[in-house]
């Protein structure tokens, strides 16, 4: 007896495009995070381990609502894995939800982990402790999910409900609203990377909050056959959208600072070797033997800043987040004989300085080129 073809509804097909789409940009992000940055750290920093975690937590997160919604037609005991993919489902959105609001604490502390120049410890802070209520709060939430869970199995139309009671959506509503409390600190900061962080941390998590909340309210209000597949579907998209907040709000300009180093450096070696083409009222007399000295101002921003430059060739003092940015620091000016560096400002990047000196006498030149050592004329 032939075995007659399964077709495969529209919202079948539309969902597996949905989920392979899903899996491959969260896998792309994973993979461009774990590979950024200094390949010959050792240890990564503690935001990249962040962001790298969060976004694996979603990709397994997407993966096993994919199997939940698409895999377990073909399943003989459907109602047991209906059963456990609750648990897996919920165990994954919990995590997942920890790792981004301990990352989005971390960017709090950040910019207010500093009074008066000194850090502050993370226990002593009042934010972090703020923040770390918070989490708790969603700890206690992640477990009255578990509690309030709905399972609705059907063996014969091969259909798996799973939702959360209402007042368990109440909780993760408000709690949801609280954590934009994390972008309150950072929005007050007066400078300008403070600020572009503030501007991140607040989009990320104004997007988040109301991502959560439209995932909850569909999930409290939705009805009929269409609930296997729509939690699923707003769920996904709110982990989604989170872990690639996760990768924005941990991405900077690198590859742009790092060539602009470079044009710096090239360029101050360019002068460095014009060293023969120095004023004849520069060098100095020592027994004989002519010494220059150069002079330039090395800076390492990242950026060239835009509009015009500081009134009387100075680079304005920033105040406390120096010791947070150390490149926003007053540009140094070091010799180029290693002889130690002066906090002094500069209106010319490359400039000539020798004490003042009197001209050679004819005598001294004439010692020069018989290789004779004359004392210099006091």
């Amino acid at each position: 007896m032939p075995v007659q073809a399964r077709q495969v509804s529209v919202i079948t097909l539309c969902l597996s495009i949905f989920y392979m789409l899903a899996t491959t940009l969260l896998a792309t992000l994973l993979s461009l995070r774990a590979l950024s940055g200094d390949r010959a750290a050792r240890a990564w920093p503690l935001f990249k381990v962040l962001s790298c975690l969060s976004i694996f937590m979603a990709y397994l997160f997407v993966l096993a609502e994919a199997i939940m919604i698409l895999g377990l037609q073909s399943d003989t005991s459907f109602l047991q894995v209906c059963a456990i993919g609750t648990y897996v489902g919920i165990g994954l959105y919990t995590v997942f939800k920890l790792v981004f609001y301990v990352l989005l604490m971390e960017r709090v502390h950040l910019v207010y982990g500093y009074k008066t120049n000194v850090p502050i410890r993370r226990l002593e802070a009042p934010w972090y402790w703020f923040s770390l209520t918070v989490v708790a709060a969603w700890t206690a939430v992640s477990l009255s999910m578990l509690i309030a869970r709905l399972v609705q199995a059907k063996g014969l139309e091969e259909i798996c409900f799973t939702t959360i009671k209402s007042y368990a959506s109440i909780v993760m509503l408000v709690v949801n609203t609280v954590t934009a409390a994390f972008a309150l600190p950072v929005v007050r900061s007066r400078f300008s990377k403070s600020q572009r962080l503030a501007l991140t941390s607040c989009i990320a998590t104004a997007l988040g909050t109301l991502a959560s909340a439209g995932n909850l309210l569909w999930m409290m209000h939705v009805e009929g056959p269409e609930r296997a597949w729509s939690r699923g579907i707003s769920s996904s998209m709110d982990v989604i959208f989170n872990a690639v907040l996760a990768f924005a709000i941990t991405t900077t300009p690198g590859r742009k600072a790092g060539r602009t180093n470079l044009k710096q450096v090239k360029v101050d070696i360019r002068k460095m070797k014009r060293l023969d083409t120095c004023p004849p009222s520069s060098p100095r007399s020592l027994h004989g033997v002519i010494i220059t000295r150069q002079t330039s101002q090395l800076r390492d921003d990242e950026e060239p800043q835009e509009g015009g430059e500081p009134e009387n060739g100075k680079v304005p003092v920033v105040g406390w987040l120096d010791r947070v940015f150390p490149d926003q620091h007053p540009a140094k000016v070091k010799d180029s004989l290693g002889l130690g560096t002066r906090p002094d400002s500069f209106s010319s990047e490359n400039e000539y300085k020798a004490p003042s000196s009197r001209p050679k006498t004819p005598p001294d030149r004439m010692a020069t080129r018989s290789g004779d050592r004359i004392p210099a004329v006091p």
